[in-house]
């Protein structure tokens, strides 16, 4: 298996890290949605909460996650 191009390697570091950041309900939340493939209303019941609130929690964990991203993302500014 080949290795990943080193500024692709840089990238994948830099989301890791950003999520790693992120308070672990945003985390949570993320993961069981996107990873997992929960659909809100399936988190729900998981979060003992509304569809609505659901859809604010992912609404708010991916703008601290674009905001952690943004954070650090100088070194790639210059990239194509």
């Amino acid at each position: 298996m080949s290795r990943l191009p080193r500024d692709i390697e840089s990238r994948i570091n830099l989301v890791q890290k950003a999520f790693a950041r992120l308070p672990s309900m945003d985390q949570l939340v993320l993961r069981l949605h996107y990873c997992d493939d929960l659909p809100c209303e399936a988190l729900t019941s998981l979060f003992g909460t509304t569809v609505r609130a659901i859809h604010v929690r992912l609404h708010r964990a991916r703008k601290r996650f674009r905001a952690e991203i943004e954070e650090h993302t100088a070194p790639f500014a210059n990239d194509p």
